[in-house]
């Protein structure tokens, strides 16, 4: 309680956003030439793409966060920039591609900026990469980067109250639900995934075993794990 009410930050909720809506031209480029960019978008982003009877509006399909982003900017595009409608045209997969690409270029940014937020150092590639992709994934309407943060303070508040060490209980809480990236992908539990991945990647045992306990898939060797 006392961490609580010495933390104060944006709280973000928010719903993924399943129905883009799209206008005549669009929908008109979607469909041409046996639905060639249709399917090389829903290809690249690897979600479902469904138009709606009316054509109005694309449903995206899929638990890929960072895909469902891909699709959104890439028909975001499409109705607003007449450069993005030629690049479909001339080559659908290489577009598709390119908006990937940036894509991923700010997710380890944002990895990046999360250890740094949290002054908690460096980290191995494959874990920036995994923290930055929680943006683009939702768990009961929060946005989970933002969640991975607050949580990080929060601990790091609770282990200062404790006399424990603040870095560390902020950066096993901040690796906490990484698995959640890749729950669209790898079966199980997204604990135990992410329990796995910090180990295999050298991880201290005490962050390896807070994220793999933290749903009390494996039990706790440390009171970090609790906090």
């Amino acid at each position: 309680s006392v961490a609580v009410s010495r933390y104060t930050n944006h709280f973000l909720t928010e719903r993924n956003i399943s129905n883009i809506p799209i206008g005549d031209a669009t929908s008109e480029l979607l469909t041409k030439d046996n639905a060639r960019i249709l399917e090389a978008l829903a290809e690249g982003a690897n979600v479902g793409l469904k138009l709606s009877d009316e054509a109005d509006s694309i449903r995206l399909e899929g638990l890929d966060g960072v895909g469902r982003e891909v699709a959104r900017r890439a028909l975001k595009g499409l109705e607003r920039k007449a450069k993005a409608v030629a690049k479909a045209n001339e080559d659908p997969a290489a577009w598709v591609g390119t908006i990937r690409q940036r894509l991923e270029g700010e997710i380890v940014s944002l990895g990046r900026k999360a250890f740094q937020v949290l002054g908690v150092g460096k980290a191995d590639p494959e874990i920036v990469q995994l923290v930055g992709a929680l943006n683009y994934r939702t768990s009961y309407t929060q946005n989970q980067w933002l969640h991975a943060v607050e949580a990080s303070f929060l601990a790091g508040m609770m282990a200062e109250e404790m006399g424990l060490d603040i870095k560390l209980a902020r950066r096993a809480t901040l690796m906490h639900d990484i698995g959640k990236a890749l729950t669209h992908k790898i079966e199980g539990s997204h604990a135990v995934i992410g329990a796995d991945i910090a180990r295999r990647v050298g991880e201290d045992e005490i962050v390896a075993n807070a994220i793999g306990s933290h749903h009390a898939d494996e039990p706790p060797n440390s009171i970090y794990a609790y906090l």
